[in-house]
Parts: C-alpha cells; sequence; structure tokens
C-alpha cells in the first residue's frame, strides 16, 4: 500500500503534523471530532447505498482534510467502504480505482454526491446539478 505516491505523500503530511502513521491520526480526538462532524452532517446515510454510514471516507488527502471537516469526507457503509477501499484478495486499492469505485457504486445506486456533478460526478458549480462539460457552455 505505501507503495502508492498518494499514500506516500499522505504518510508526510501526518508525520509533518507529529503523527507517525495513518492508524494512530484515525485514533486521535482530532480525527474522532471530524468523524462525528461528517456522520451528523450526513444525517448517517451512505453516500453509495443510503444504508446507516459508520465509516468517514478521505476522498483525497490534502492538510486541510486532517484538520478540518470538509468535501473531502463523506458517509459510508462498512459494506460500501470495504468495497471501494480493499480488492477482491483484500489489498488496498490505488486512490484513482478507490475514486472510480465509489463513483461505479453512485451510479449503481442511481445516488447523487452533493457538490458534484450529477453526470461525471467532478467538481461544479453552485446551484448547477451539471457541470460545464456535461451540460454545455453556460450564458
Amino acid at each position: 500500500m505505501d507503495n502508492f505516491r498518494p499514500y506516500r505523500s499522505r504518510n508526510q503530511r501526518l508525520r509533518d503534523m507529529g503523527v507517525d502513521t495513518y492508524k494512530e491520526y484515525l485514533q486521535s480526538d482530532e480525527w474522532k471530532e471530524i468523524r462525528n462532524a461528517v456522520l451528523a452532517r450526513d444525517k448517517n446515510e451512505c453516500l453509495a447505498c443510503g444504508g446507516r454510514a459508520t465509516c468517514v471516507h478521505h476522498t483525497n488527502y490534502s492538510g486541510r482534510s486532517f484538520r478540518e471537516m470538509g468535501e473531502a469526507h463523506v458517509s459510508l457503509c462498512h459494506s460500501c467502504h470495504k468495497f471501494i477501499e480493499f480488492d477482491r484478495e483484500g489489498k488496498k486499492k490505488h486512490p484513482t480505482q478507490v475514486r472510480d469505485s465509489l463513483i461505479w457504486l453512485l451510479r449503481k445506486n442511481g445516488r447523487t454526491w452533493p457538490g458534484r456533478c450529477e453526470k461525471c460526478f467532478c467538481h461544479k458549480r453552485a446551484g448547477q446539478k451539471l457541470c460545464q462539460r456535461c451540460h454545455g457552455k453556460t450564458r
């Protein structure tokens, strides 16, 4: 898992914060506070299937995502979180595969991702359902 560059970058950001491992970070009061806030924001609903969320997933590992709640966090049930994070052999997926697995689940279940384009799931402007690429140029 640590062979993937994004995870090495994540681990370096954590070391810069004075945290030795990602596992240690997940046990911190700081993460527990963010996790609880994300679950409350999402009303304990899994983004991918609508079931009861028990996990909070980092969609990216920017420095801010370790310090404050934001768009980089989504609530997921244990089954959906496991599906997007690990392959059939139980090995951690590359972050690109994780994102693709989440999008596949959203499409399969007819779900949307708040703040994202309803078609391609990229970031979009507030008040729009589709991004400019999917919707066409706005006037």
